[in-house]
């Protein structure tokens, strides 16, 4: 079966986030469907994290895909502060269940990787995930790589333990 590539209509369209986009943010978030690959576990948890993605996007950090002008993504680099460890960039990325594998999720993904790039001093681009993420694939076809898996990191009520996985990709690699 093929899949439907909604950014190739002219009704998809990226843009740079801002103030307004962080109660839809907060409404996928809340998804526990969604909550489950974030270290959030309460509604503070997920204000905290907003804050901290609103204020990358002041630095044009973070973006926002829309679908016949509904919020159907997010997508954010978050830039390290210190120094010594600037050149790596942490990714974040959300796409609305109802439009995951549409596209949606490659696109943000490849327009950040371009973003990172945008800042010179970032080598390394990394995705923190949790065990069975359904953004491996996405990842894996762009080049990321699983530098390391930490074994029952985080304790999920019904699953049980799940491993933490970093996945990165050189900012050398083509896009």
């Amino acid at each position: 079966m093929e899949r439907e590539d909604i950014t190739t209509s002219s009704a998809f369209e990226l843009r740079y986030s801002t103030d307004e986009d962080a109660n839809p943010l907060k409404n996928l978030l809340m998804d526990p469907s969604i909550q489950q690959w974030f270290p959030l576990s309460s509604e503070h948890d997920v204000d905290l994290f907003i804050r901290n993605w609103m204020n990358f996007s002041r630095y044009g950090c973070s973006l926002t895909a829309f679908y016949e002008n509904q919020r159907v993504g997010f997508g954010s680099i978050f830039l390290l502060p210190y120094r010594k460890v600037a050149i790596h960039t942490m990714g974040y990325l959300v796409v609305d269940p109802k439009f995951q594998g549409k596209g949606v999720g490659t696109s943000l993904l490849r327009n950040l990787i371009v973003l990172s790039r945008n800042f010179k001093v970032i080598e390394k681009f990394q995705c923190e995930i949790y065990e069975d993420c359904p953004l491996v694939p996405l990842l894996t076809k762009l080049s990321f790589k699983k530098v390391f898996e930490q074994k029952g990191f985080v304790k999920e009520v019904q699953v049980g333990y799940k491993a933490r996985c970093m996945f990165e990709r050189s900012n050398q690699d083509p896009v």
